[in-house]
């Protein structure tokens, strides 16, 4: 019986194992098998993303196209370019002067050479056009004013320039200079020439060392001259010679048919110095008084005849 307990007794202490003890822990350095959904998931990602690349390939196509076409239309030809000349007015004498002083070859070759210099002017987007203008006027005296236009597919530039309309010439002793409005010499006035009542010729008593392109007469007193053979001709009265003598502000008309001048003040007012020469020239008339120099009338309500 002893024998028997003892034996149970030692089959109780034998140690007990943890049933957890038996399980094996995942190693770190096993991975996890891939999905098979999530490659379905990836496969069909690039697939729609390449579907949708595919699809938008025309409209990148198109988009490059019109870039590339619109980069060429924008482009000018400087070797194409055109060059168009008026005149602000269309008179015998514009005419004329058009024949005699267009140089449209050389207006050409420089309009060619100022969009040549720069690349900024070899596209519509980008030219220049103030200082490729303002280059060609001051190169040219009887250039008024000028403008660049070229179409909206046309690739050829054209320059239309206007020439300067001829107020004044003013004779010198070798040599005649045709004016325009601001007193600006622009050219020499041809040997023979049709003049309009718009022209005024002026006798230079006191010639200058001008140049083309100078600012031979001031604007007002271009403005004066003008408004007194505006008074003239409103008289019927046709005027023979007008001259610039050496002393200043001073203008000297003399009338077809008369031996005597009137003297008027370019300073002054054009009206009332008229209508005092016209008044006092009808007023000597009817006395039977022929001044023998002039009527001066630069005194405003005084006249003074000799």
């Amino acid at each position: 019986m002893r024998q028997k307990n003892k034996s149970n007794n030692n089959l109780s202490r034998q140690p007990r194992y943890r049933r957890e003890s038996s399980r094996t822990m995942p190693s770190t350095n096993d991975q996890k098998p891939p999905s098979p959904r999530r490659d379905n998931q990836a496969y069909n990602q690039g697939q729609a993303n390449s579907s949708k690349w595919l699809r938008s390939l025309p409209s990148i196509i198109a988009a490059f196209v019109i870039l590339g076409s619109i980069i060429h239309i924008s482009r000018l030809d400087a070797q194409s370019t055109q060059v168009r000349v008026v005149t602000q007015s269309n008179s015998q004498m514009d005419d004329q002067l058009k024949a005699t002083i267009n140089r449209e070859v050389s207006y050409r070759e420089s309009f060619k050479d100022e969009l040549s210099s720069s690349w900024l002017n070899q596209s519509k987007l980008t030219v220049r056009s103030t200082e490729v203008i303002d280059a060609i006027v001051s190169s040219y005296p009887e250039i008024a004013g000028a403008e660049i236009r070229y179409g909206l597919v046309d690739r050829t530039p054209i320059l239309h320039i206007v020439l300067r309309e001829p107020h004044i010439i003013i004779v010198e002793d070798d040599r005649s200079l045709v004016l325009d409005r601001h007193g600006i010499a622009f050219a020499e006035a041809p040997d023979e020439v049709v003049l309009p009542d718009t022209v005024a010729v002026i006798e230079d008593s006191a010639p200058m060392d001008a140049e083309l392109g100078d600012q031979v007469l001031p604007l007002d007193t271009v403005e004066f001259i003008n408004q007194l053979r505006h008074q003239f001709q409103a008289k019927d009265l046709t005027i023979q010679r007008k001259t610039l003598p050496a002393v200043a502000n001073e203008l000297h008309v003399r009338i077809s048919g008369d031996d005597y001048s009137g003297k008027f003040d370019i300073t002054g007012e054009v009206r009332l110095q008229a209508g005092a020469f016209f008044a006092t020239r009808e007023q000597l008339k009817a006395d039977d008084i022929t001044p023998r120099e002039y009527i001066d009338v630069r005194v405003i309500g005084r006249a003074y005849y000799r």
